[in-house]
């Protein structure tokens, strides 16, 4: 087994943890900054009871720390016959890990499908089968997009200014020189003029000792998922795979028993990470702080730049969203205007004292506040 890649590539080979023995693979990391795990795989033609299981452990072990995966290779097992059980129980493994085999027609002499092209994270375009000429298999040709966006959320950006200690005292002079630089008299302005010249006296001193800088966070790990937490995890998804094969109740309970012993040992594994870190900054309570306010105060999420879009966006779907519930509303079959009778003031007089008393008298609940006098005058 043998892979050839152009030298234009940054390619890496790695191993797994275990060895494999009823198949054999070759692995690597393609690129660096949004690395691609590219496998290649060959199965043997004869039966192999334990291929399923070892299949599923590896599956287990590359998923969970790759955003884009490609898995090409001989597999041995006819897809194109889902009745049979041992293809029905490999596309089941292979949907319960969202991976997509999109390899559709024969790809060896007999009209079986036995290469295959499992993908995550990637897009796999203009698959061709074309004929065979040193092999009963058929060369798969195919391309995929590397430069397409990964699965982990962006870290919220935003503006800010960098405040130095000599940030301050660079302030004063900016402002004096952008002040004198003005040469509007203050004399000919109104007070709306005055507030604007000053805010914008301040604002450019502002952005000439601090500019604004664009920020942007990194997204936090979480150094608390290690070896025990993934052992859990991979538990559960293989009880999540075996309720999907069967759909038993007792399946379903050891999956949820799964589900409570992964859960349970993240936060074990979450309140040593933090008491650790506790324990060794006792007397540094800016470190103290830091931890405790991370564990207290969420993350903010990404928000929408303003622009005129977006504005327009927001105007129009709530234009839509009331122009179709006038539309589902049935007009009434009368008018009813017609029968309101609406009183009509035509005559005012002055208030007297004694009706003023009277009015007041009558109210619950008094129009002014409980410590004002009721005295009308």
């Amino acid at each position: 087994m043998a892979t050839v890649f152009k030298s234009d590539y940054k390619c890496q080979q790695i191993s797994l943890t275990f060895s494999p023995g009823s198949f054999e693979l070759s692995m690597f990391e393609l690129g660096r900054a949004h690395t691609v795990l590219c496998t290649v795989v060959y199965r043997p033609p004869k039966y192999n009871k334990g291929f399923l299981n070892v299949f599923s452990d590896f599956l287990a072990e590359i998923m969970p720390k790759y955003d884009r995966v490609l898995i090409v290779g001989d597999f041995n097992i006819h897809v194109c016959c889902p009745d049979k059980p041992m293809a029905k129980d490999f596309l089941d493994l292979v949907d319960s890990f969202n991976l997509v085999q999109s390899v559709s027609g024969p790809t060896q002499e007999h009209g079986h499908t036995l290469d295959l092209v499992l993908s995550y994270g990637l897009p796999v375009l203009n698959l061709e089968i074309c004929g065979a000429f040193f092999s009963d298999h058929m060369p798969v040709l195919f391309d995929v997009s590397l430069a397409c966006e990964t699965v982990k959320p962006c870290a919220p950006v935003r503006y800010g200014r960098m405040m130095k200690p000599s940030t301050a005292a660079s302030f004063s002079p900016a402002f004096l020189n952008l002040a004198q630089s003005d040469t509007m008299s203050s004399d000919s302005l109104d007070t709306e003029q005055l507030t604007s010249a000053f805010l914008s006296s301040c604002t450019g001193a502002l952005d000439i000792v601090a500019p604004l800088k664009l920020m942007r966070p990194r997204p936090k790990s979480e150094p608390w998922l290690n070896d025990v937490t993934r052992a859990a995890r991979r538990e559960c998804r293989q009880a999540e795979r075996r309720w999907k094969k069967d759909k038993l109740h007792v399946t379903r309970d050891i999956l949820k028993e799964s589900w409570r012993k992964y859960q349970s040992i993240v936060k074990l594994e979450k309140m040593s990470y933090f008491s650790k870190i506790i324990s060794s900054n006792l007397n540094k309570p800016r470190v103290l702080f830091k931890t405790i306010d991370a564990m207290l105060n969420s993350p903010l999420l990404t928000c929408i730049e303003a622009s005129t879009e977006v504005c327009e966006k927001f105007l129009c779907y709530f234009i839509d969203k009331i122009s179709t519930i006038r539309a589902s509303i049935s007009p009434p079959s009368f008018d009813p205007s017609i029968d309101i009778i609406c009183a009509v003031f035509q005559q005012f007089g002055p208030v007297s004292l004694s009706s003023l008393c009277l009015v007041t008298s009558h109210r619950l609940l008094p129009p002014y506040p409980v410590e004002f006098p009721k005295v009308p005058f």
